[in-house]
C-alpha cells in the first residue's frame, strides 16, 4: 500500500521522549530501534484520514519515564521514498496513544533511521503491507 503525505513540523518534544522510549522498545523486542534517530517525522495525509487495522507490534502499559505509562503501536514501513531516494525497512509508523497526534486521524508519526535532508512541507511516500491500515475521505 502506498501512502503519500507531507512532512509537518512537530511539537518539538519527540527527541527527548523517543530517546527514552527506544530503550523500552528494544527490551520489548522492537527490531532495529537502536538504529533510529531520536525524534519522529510527522506526516500529514489530509484530506485523507487513516485507521490502523493491524499493528505489527503493540506494547501495553510501557513505563518509559517515571510516572509515565503509555500504550504504543507500530506498523512496519517497507520503504520510504523521499527526495528521489529510497530507504528499505527504514522504520515504523509510531502510534503513542497519549500523543496529541493520536486523535488527529490525518497525521501520524514515523520513527526511523536518518532520512537525508528531511524538511517540513515536502512530499514523502511510505510503502506498507496491505491490510495494516486503511485510508479514507
Amino acid at each position: 500500500m502506498k501512502l503519500e503525505g507531507i512532512v509537518k513540523e512537530g511539537k518539538g518534544r519527540a527527541n527527548i521522549t523517543i530517546a527514552k522510549q527506544k530503550i523500552c522498545f528494544q527490551q520489548l523486542g522492537l527490531k532495529n530501534v537502536e538504529k533510529f534517530k531520536d525524534g519522529s517525522i510527522n506526516i500529514d495525509i489530509s484530506p485523507l484520514k487513516y485507521e490502523i487495522l493491524n499493528f505489527d507490534y503493540f506494547f501495553e502499559n510501557v513505563e518509559w519515564d517515571k510516572d509515565k505509562t503509555e500504550n504504543f503501536g507500530f506498523v512496519t514501513i517497507e520503504k520510504i521514498i523521499y527526495n528521489n531516494c529510497k530507504w528499505k525497512k527504514p522504520g515504523y509508523i509510531y502510534i503513542p496513544h497519549n500523543s496529541p497526534h493520536f486523535s488527529n486521524k490525518s497525521q501520524f508519526e514515523v520513527i526511523s533511521i536518518e532520512i537525508d535532508d528531511i524538511m517540513n512541507d515536502k512530499g514523502i511516500c511510505l510503502i506498507i503491507k496491505e491490510g495494516k491500515l486503511k485510508h479514507y475521505h
